[in-house]
């Protein structure tokens, strides 16, 4: 048996008998078996090789692990003991089944299974189709034509996150050629995947998605379409040698005609510097730290990111040398975060300062101090000199006696957050002015009537009459003075009695809002 394996890499080309194809194709490029091969695969043919022609049989080898039950057992066909893959494919899918095992076998090194690793994958390959379905009605209803509307062509039209992608997108790039050279799929399975979920999925889209609802046929709005257009296109061809289905699907949803009859005619994309800027992913990166904090600090308010909030402060808390960094790049993407975390205005605390509106405690365990002191600064010295007012006397303190605790004025909830190896906290004042209020009502009832035309199953481009009632006067009034802004982002074209049509009551922040809608057509028609 294992000559025959020792012979495999010329038997298989039927050398020495025939000769025909043995210099063009051995020895072989790779060779791959299990950890329990050592001897019978590996070394069996080095041996006979180096026996037989003074040369090694091949240029590459490549060892992987067993795949174990989720418990980590051996499996075993005879014993019973395994995970039958029709199950699995059953249940999730032959392409998750496969990205799955991809993103987890590391080199050498055996695997235990999981469903629930799977179902995960089922999850991310899920996001990549929505991804690719949402821009494909706007593309449609325009006639965006990729070939008419390159990179190339609306390049001078690309706006800040339309680079910061198309940057994204040639790191992967580069860093899956890199894993891939290297054998290490795992490696370039989970850059994809979190280019897509991350990326694309939570940002990109999130940021783009009011270009693509413009009526107008703006240059920014075809911007992103090529943008986005490009970056599917390329993402597809990435994800085909793993998940060769889904690839397909989504190569062909987008291209049309307009690309290869098969994905798996494209080339693999290669990284383009034309479009790498490393410096702007940098500052992304850190926009979307902070962003994180500040979400979480809404989160601890109760506030959310529909409603406006007055002002978000920014304040570096170490000494590192990235702090400089940090706050030069959240005062130059000021913009994009005051519109990523829906704020009037962005405050940033330079580097070793302190913003004035904190307050700080001292808790320390002794009796000299008390369960609490009150300082104006958080030192030590401070807190030794408020001991002294009070005592009538000096005192002596270190660093390990006591904690400092910081405070919040009313309306502000602060949360930490960590970029470029320095940490800092985000502060946001949730205080309410009738202006915020006016605006965050007037949201409210937007998502009530989108959701709406979700059950009416509308197009995105229908007009509907809008109809709408609040129980509480001074809500109502308050809703009132965005009338315009409800109707321009619902598609209401009028805003009257709607005598049949769909209605429903929501409660919004404890107040009762009667609404109703129906098609313009359909409600012209009853009139």
């Amino acid at each position: 048996m294992w000559l025959d394996s020792s012979v495999a890499t010329w038997g298989t080309l039927d050398y020495p008998e025939d000769s025909s194809r043995f210099d063009d194709l051995w020895p072989a490029d790779l060779i791959m078996e299990a950890h329990d091969q050592t001897r019978g695969w590996f070394w069996s043919q080095l041996g006979m090789s180096t026996a037989a022609t003074d040369e090694i049989p091949y240029k590459q080898v490549l060892m992987h692990g067993y795949a174990n039950m989720p418990d980590g057992r051996g499996m075993s066909k005879s014993k019973g003991i395994f995970v039958d893959p029709h199950e699995v494919i059953d249940e999730y899918g032959v392409d998750p089944m496969r990205l799955f095992l991809l993103s987890v076998t590391a080199q050498g090194e055996d695997m235990n299974f999981s469903w629930d690793e799977t179902q995960e994958m089922q999850r991310r390959l899920n996001i990549l189709w929505n991804v690719a379905r949402f821009p494909l009605p706007y593309m449609r209803a325009d006639d965006f034509d990729p070939d008419e509307t390159t990179l190339d062509d609306v390049a001078d039209d690309l706006e800040l996150v339309d680079e910061w992608v198309l940057s994204r997108l040639q790191s992967v790039e580069a860093e899956m050629t890199a894993a891939m050279d290297e054998f290490e799929n795992d490696r370039a399975v989970n850059a994809l995947t979190d280019f897509v979920v991350e990326d694309v999925s939570r940002f990109y889209v999130q940021v783009v998605r009011e270009r693509m609802w413009d009526e107008s046929d703006s240059p920014s709005k075809r911007a992103a379409y090529a943008t986005l257009y490009a970056v599917l296109e390329e993402v597809a061809a990435l994800f085909a040698p793993f998940t060769p289905f889904v690839a397909e699907e989504v190569y062909a949803s987008l291209t049309g005609d307009a690309g290869h009859p098969t994905v798996h005619m494209c080339d693999w994309p290669e990284a383009d510097d034309q479009w790498r800027d490393t410096g702007l992913e940098q500052d992304i990166e850190v926009i979307r730290a902070v962003e994180e904090a500040g979400s979480n600090a809404r989160q601890q308010a109760e506030r959310k990111l529909r409603w406006p909030v007055q002002r978000v402060v920014v304040a570096e808390t170490s000494d590192e040398t990235d702090a400089a960094d940090v706050t030069e790049t959240v005062g130059r993407r000021a913009d994009l975060l005051a519109d990523r975390l829906n704020a009037r205005e962005i405050e940033v605390v330079d580097p070793g300062g302190d913003w004035g509106e904190l307050a700080y405690s001292a808790e320390a365990d002794m009796s000299l101090l008390g369960p609490e002191a009150r300082v104006a600064e958080p030192t030590v010295d401070a807190l030794e000199s408020a001991v002294a007012d009070a005592l009538g006397e000096s005192v002596a303190l270190d660093g390990e006696m006591v904690e400092f605790v910081r405070h919040t004025p009313d309306g502000v909830a602060g949360a930490e957050f960590r970029a470029l190896d320095s940490e800092g906290v985000v502060y946001v004042d949730t205080t309410l002015t009738e202006d915020i209020e006016s605006e965050g009502y007037a949201r409210e009832v937007i998502r009530r009537v989108q959701e709406m035309r979700k059950e009416l199953e509308l197009d995105m481009e229908e007009p509907i009459r809008l109809e709408y009632a609040v129980r509480d006067d001074r809500i109502a009034d308050l809703v009132a003075d965005h009338e315009a802004l409800i109707a321009d982002e619902v598609r209401a074209e009028e805003v009257g009695a709607v005598s049949d049509g769909h209605r429903k009551t929501w409660t919004v922040e404890d107040s009762e809002v009667e609404i109703a809608i129906a098609p313009l057509a359909t409600a012209e028609a009853s009139d």
